[in-house]
């Protein structure tokens, strides 16, 4: 695939945070052209990293970041939150959205893992992985 410094990004961002906005900011630095779908007046929104912003609207999410995707076609797709992780493996069900979205988030079969904290605790307990305790 494309090096980074000419790699076309699409930022994800479900929330209003600082750090999607910085990491958009640092993905141009290194050459990126970023492109993100966000919340109409979040951070992200307001930079001036990405060169095309696309609307997500709190109604429609899944539908306006598969939008986004089709219209930018990025190499990756970045999530800069869980909310959008979860999103983009809701959206690997699309055929034509499959191929950058396993770019991006890696092995479908590890998707219901990383999107719940209770799945994740199990797999650690299977590894042996220390873990605190939990109270019920």
């Amino acid at each position: 695939g494309p090096g980074l410094a000419r790699m076309r990004l699409l930022l994800v961002s479900t929330q209003h945070w600082t750090p999607a906005a910085r990491l958009a900011m640092a993905f141009k630095e290194s050459g990126c052209e970023v492109e993100a779908v966000s919340l109409w007046h979040s951070l992200i929104a307001r930079s001036a990293a990405p060169v095309r912003h696309h609307k997500l609207r709190p109604w429609r999410k899944g539908e306006d970041i598969a939008a986004a995707i089709r219209a930018g076609r990025p190499d990756r797709v970045v999530a800069t939150d869980d909310r959008g992780a979860g999103l983009l493996a809701e959206l690997h069900a699309e055929p034509d959205l499959r191929t950058v979205i396993e770019a991006s988030l890696g092995d479908p079969a590890g998707y219901a893992v990383a999107g719940a904290k209770s799945a994740q605790m199990q797999l650690a307990a299977r590894l042996g992985l220390p873990m605190p305790r939990t109270v019920p």
